[in-house]
């Protein structure tokens, strides 16, 4: 299944509470318009394709909160951000004012970006405050380009969407550019890749996936919320604040089942206490992290499968199992599952691929079977996932024969979706091109690409992971006698692991 776009990009619309920005969005993808006023929560977005120099270039165009209260949020959808939409009201001074403030949170959380300044409601000169000249001078100051635009009288919205993407895609080639003017087999080393985007589903994917998940309305979904919110405040022993996205991304985890999301939420939250050698020290600059780039190649792929199912591919680059530490790639995984909980949106589940070109006895021995068993209740009892397919490839013999055994162990469900292959190129009757790597006969891009913009988004959450060191369970704020979720009879058992493995 060929893409439908040839580059894929995400851009940002901020500026102040009531300046516009969703119906500049509401405006340009679908072209329509309310002259009711009402207030963004969190983060919304849209997708669409539009053409740019003879290329289809795909938008997913977030609209985010301008009031105070939403900061946090708003602050983690910067990243991997290519375009940023700055936007005032042309009838409200104050809105004008705060883009400097705008632009510093720019500067703060993008490297490098593109950006655009939109004067907004300029469709009544009798109201209009901020002068054309003023802003333009401005503009000039910022070495940024100005629109003055109306969403409601639809002036400007076309142009101004239009001037950004092209600024993107220009800023992209001349990426390109001195890269292929740098080593042809490796990165070159003045290059820095930006942060992997994950592709969202499509409209139609998504309606398919959102029944699947049964989340049949927005006002369910919004009540779940809130009921799992107002249910985080009254647990003394649980941290009371979590972010919106990563308690959206469990409850549809749990398909809606507010009882199954709130044991997640609190095993999540009591792992990050008991586990210390998988949730502690998580500084992405620190020796464990970095260690792991050099050790393994470990990274989604940006492109969903026509499921909808997000494909995550695993491989050893350092082959000397002297290299591999357990404690440390659970503590990657982990890290990468935190993430995806804040950037992904609705999917079906999850696809795993393992070239296991180079694995040995001697990793296995490395599988030090106290930490294999907190991973995998970690995996199952704390973590959305929604397991679909895995997927074994490049598989030696030896260790084929071993899968053989593990395999008739499992129940049916499990092993119709645990596939083994000698080679690579059979994967290609289970995943479309766009999900698999280059170097496997694939479109997704080549590993060393693939891996340094996962690289690049991991180490953009510093500040974020060195936060919410202390975010865990106290568990003697516990209410009542309950009994330690981790004391449970078997909760860290072998057979108890396997067979509750989450597969839909």
């Amino acid at each position: 299944m060929a893409k439908d776009y040839d580059h894929l990009f995400k851009l940002l619309i901020i500026g102040d509470s009531g300046v516009g920005k969703s119906s500049l969005l509401l405006r340009f993808a679908d072209n329509t318009f309310s002259g009711s006023y009402i207030t963004t929560i969190g983060v919304d977005f849209k997708i669409r394709t539009v053409e740019v120099d003879g290329e289809r270039v795909k938008l997913q165009i977030w609209d985010t909160a301008g009031q105070e209260r939403f900061r946090t949020i708003t602050s983690t959808y910067y990243r991997g951000t290519h375009g940023v939409i700055v936007v005032y009201d042309v009838t409200n001074g104050e809105s004008f004012a705060n883009v400097k403030r705008w632009l510093h949170e720019i500067e703060q959380n993008c490297e490098v970006v593109n950006r655009i300044l939109v004067g907004n409601k300029n469709d009544s000169p009798d109201k209009k405050v901020v002068l054309t000249e003023d802003a333009q001078r401005f503009a000039d100051q910022m070495g940024i380009q100005l629109f003055e635009t109306s969403a409601k009288d639809n002036i400007n919205v076309e142009d101004m969407f239009m001037s950004i993407t092209r600024q993107v895609l220009h800023s992209k080639k001349e990426r390109r550019d001195r890269q292929n003017q740098g080593c042809d087999n490796d990165l070159p080393g003045n290059f820095s890749p930006p942060s992997m985007t994950l592709q969202h589903a499509s409209p139609e994917q998504l309606v398919s996936i959102l029944q699947e998940l049964n989340e049949t309305s927005e006002e369910k979904r919004n009540a779940a919320l809130q009921n799992i919110k107002i249910w985080l405040v009254s647990q003394p022993h649980l941290p009371n604040k979590m972010d919106e996205r990563m308690i959206l991304s469990i409850i549809r985890g749990c398909k809606h089942d507010l009882t199954r999301t709130k044991s997640k939420l609190d095993m999540y939250f009591t792992m990050r206490a008991d586990a210390p050698e998988l949730f502690s020290e998580r500084d992405p600059l620190n020796e464990d992290v970095q260690g792991m780039f050099k050790t393994m190649d470990v990274f989604p792929v940006e492109n969903l499968t026509p499921a909808g199912c997000r494909v995550t591919f695993h491989k050893f680059r350092d082959t000397d199992p002297a290299s591999f530490t357990a404690r440390a790639c659970f503590k990657f995984v982990f890290m990468l599952g935190d993430i995806r909980m804040m950037e992904e949106q609705a999917i079906s589940g999850d696809v795993y691929l393992f070239d296991m070109q180079g694995m040995t006895f001697g990793h296995l021995t490395r599988l030090a079977m106290p930490v294999l068993r907190r991973m995998l209740t970690c995996a199952q009892d704390a973590y959305p996932q929604r397991l679909k397919q895995i997927h074994l490839f490049n598989v030696p013999n030896y260790i084929d024969k071993l899968l053989t055994l593990f395999r008739s162990l499992m129940k049916e469900k499990m092993r119709s979706r645990f596939q083994v292959h000698s080679g690579h190129e059979t994967l290609h009757k289970h995943l479309p091109p766009e999900c698999i790597p280059n170097e496997y006969g694939g479109s997704a891009g080549q590993v060393d690409v693939l891996k340094a913009s996962w690289k690049a988004k991991i180490e953009s959450y510093q500040s974020w992971f060195l936060e919410q060191e202390n975010v865990k369970a106290v568990e003697g704020k516990r209410p009542g006698k309950q009994k330690h979720l981790l004391e449970q009879d078997n909760i860290y058992g072998w057979e108890g692991s396997f067979r509750k493995l989450a597969i839909d």
